[in-house]
């Protein structure tokens, strides 16, 4: 899974500095690993939604991580992917989780009683400050977990993010 893949334009999110607002204590208490990050980014729009205006926002760049393009056009039903070589105009953030439709199985499916919290934690060091995965491989062990933990939304895949320098 060394490669990655666009499988859409660049997008506006909402500004990064808003982004507490949008997460209350109880949220965080059920969503993320560590609750006390300040920032959350994603790949799922319910997570980090689009900015309503482009004066108040970032943009973002999202790739599929995967072995070809095929399993990407596949997985995203998405005919347009193109092979993403790196552009220095774009600055890596992090790698998210998520199943076909974008939705975050790092931030956005729960952790619910003791047992699922206590297991969940393991996660916690390989984590940035965005409550992203820092490496693919992190996050595809983390993927196959969720498969588990959420098959209801399996298969998951990994995905990565990127903000505009």
């Amino acid at each position: 899974m060394d490669r990655e893949f666009t499988f859409s334009s660049p997008e506006a999110r909402v500004a990064i500095r808003k982004i507490p607002s949008l997460w209350p204590a109880d949220r965080r208490e059920r969503h993320l690993l560590d609750p006390a990050c300040a920032n959350p980014l994603s790949v799922d729009k319910r997570v980090w939604p689009s900015a309503a205006n482009a004066t108040d926002s970032v943009e973002v760049l999202l790739t599929a991580c995967a072995d070809d393009a095929v399993s990407v056009q596949r997985f995203l039903g998405e005919p347009c992917v193109e092979v993403y070589d790196g552009d220095p105009a774009w600055v890596p953030v992090g790698y998210d989780v998520c199943d076909a439709t974008l939705l975050s199985g790092l931030l956005n499916c729960g952790y619910g009683g003791p047992d699922e919290r206590l297991e969940a934690l393991r996660w916690l060091p390989f984590l940035n400050q965005q409550h992203l995965f820092r490496t693919s491989g992190e996050a595809a062990s983390f993927a196959a977990a969720t498969d588990q933990r959420v098959p209801e939304h399996a298969p998951f895949h990994v995905f990565r993010l990127y903000l505009r320098a």
